[in-house]
């Protein structure tokens, strides 16, 4: 019986982990291209700073992301993103605690991309 609960307890382990860091990986993944998509879109906005960064924001809300910086330096503009990481079973929790989060609040992903201005 004990070693029954073992390989049980050991599948369910290895289960949380897969899924965790695949959700983990996926999230990155897909931040990034939308974070990549935003500067561009942030690049071919004509304007001041202001505009340029609330064009960034609206494109990135659109896909669920938030912006929470813009910058433009030289020909290039700068977006920072954040999302929050979901349907994972443990790693957000423990991400939390580990970056001092309150109970409850999501831990974010954060990602960052740069485009030419055109």
């Amino acid at each position: 019986m004990k070693k029954w609960l073992g390989v049980a307890l050991a599948i369910a382990v290895f289960a949380v982990i897969a899924n965790d860091a695949g959700r983990y990986a996926t999230t990155v993944y897909e931040l990034s291209n939308i974070t990549r998509s935003t500067a561009s879109a942030a690049g071919r906005t004509k304007g001041s700073r202001e505009t340029v960064g609330l064009a960034a924001a609206e494109y990135a809300a659109t896909r669920g992301v938030t912006v929470y910086a813009v910058d433009i330096r030289g020909e290039r503009v700068y977006v920072w993103t954040e999302m929050p990481l979901t349907r994972t079973w443990a790693l957000a929790r423990i991400m939390g605690v580990v970056e001092g989060l309150p109970a409850g609040s999501a831990f974010k992903v954060r990602s960052e991309a740069n485009a030419l201005r055109n």
